[in-house]
């Protein structure tokens, strides 16, 4: 049960080549324990204490029962402004309905109390994110998106650093310095744009995949630490491509550079600074769907610029030559502008 892709041999053997670490095997019985893959053998391991509790976990495992209570036990996630909450199957504490499942736990990936998880192990228990991160690895007019299971395991072991700064800089406190690597704010533009050029911004590749992995590295930490209070696991694959996958990055010039696609409409900041300026604002709320209508309340007080979408319109607002930068600076000249944040149709700001 360990292998995968299994076949014939002209000799008549069965062969199969071997599944990766994290994934599930089987079922003894016993809900206090999983069956895993691991190093090629379905391995039965106990579920450990978790490290969070938030008052969904049982004192100790039942081999009936789990080690979490039962979906829709009521619990208490210490914001008495978000509604009534209860437990998942998964024990998360949340404002959701039971009938609708979070991310697997996996806390056997958690392998050192009090350090973030092994993310390739974690992404092995929640396949469709690990299906769903993808990235152009390819030239110029090549629109092959590759999935983060077909990368080579530098490429995931980059993610898998930018993950932990972002988990370690969150359980720090947001006031702390980041100390993961920064980028460029704006992001420099590669392409020399004309006064009637289109306000677009291409970027080289080193500074794309530094900027997408260091963007899916904050969302999974959000998400595995259960820093807001749903799940990108509730979401249709649709949805999950338009979130954490590359693809409104794509190398579509002869120079090799990366261009931000028309449906990306400002430049992006780092993750950490647009995350910063949610919970600066108070624009993240208990769902989704408050913490879009916050953003778009806070963006009434912008302005349209309104002088032609070009290179000289962006240059004359905000002193950037391509698509509007995502600045978190002085509201008495800058206003962040980007469309995760402040931003709704012909609403950038200045």
């Amino acid at each position: 049960m360990c292998t995968q892709n299994d076949r014939c041999t002209l000799g008549g053997d069965c062969i199969g080549d071997v599944r990766l670490d994290g994934g599930t095997c089987g079922d003894d019985g016993n809900a206090c324990t999983e069956q895993v893959c691991l190093a090629g053998k379905c391995t039965t391991v106990g579920l450990p204490v978790p490290i969070v509790d938030e008052g969904c976990n049982r004192p100790a495992c039942d081999p009936v029962f789990g080690r979490w209570k039962p979906a829709g036990t009521a619990c208490l996630d210490n914001n008495a402004d978000n509604g009534t909450e209860s437990c998942d199957a998964w024990g998360h504490c949340s404002v959701h309905s039971v009938n609708v499942v979070s991310c697997k736990k996996a806390p056997w990936c958690f392998t050192t109390p009090g350090k973030p998880p092994d993310l390739h192990c974690w992404l092995n228990a929640n396949v469709r994110l690990g299906n769903a991160i993808s990235f152009s690895l390819d030239g110029y007019g090549i629109w092959e998106h590759y999935s983060y299971w077909q990368w080579a395991q530098s490429s995931q072991q980059e993610l898998q650093q930018a993950f932990e700064n972002a988990w370690n800089w969150v359980a720090a406190g947001i006031a702390t310095p980041f100390a993961g690597p920064p980028l460029p704010d704006p992001l420099v533009n590669q392409h020399i744009l004309g006064d009637n050029d289109p306000m677009q911004t291409y970027v080289d590749k080193d500074t794309a995949w530094k900027w997408y992995v260091a963007s899916v590295g904050h969302s999974l930490a959000l998400e595995i630490a259960g820093i807001v209070p749903w799940s990108m696991c509730r979401y249709s694959g649709e949805a999950l491509q338009s979130l954490i996958s590359g693809g409104n990055l794509s190398p579509v010039t002869p120079d090799g550079t990366y261009h931000l696609d028309d449906s990306v409409l400002s430049t992006p900041a780092h993750p950490v600074e647009m995350y910063r300026f949610l919970l600066q604002n108070s624009l993240l709320g208990p769902t989704p769907v408050s913490t879009i209508a916050n953003t778009v309340e806070w963006s009434t007080q912008l302005y349209h610029a309104n002088n032609g979408l070009t290179a000289k319109t962006a240059w004359d607002t905000w002193q950037y030559r391509g698509a509007p930068p995502c600045r978190g600076l002085s509201v008495e000249r800058w206003r962040p502008t980007c469309r995760s944040l402040a931003s709704n149709t012909g609403r950038w700001g200045a």
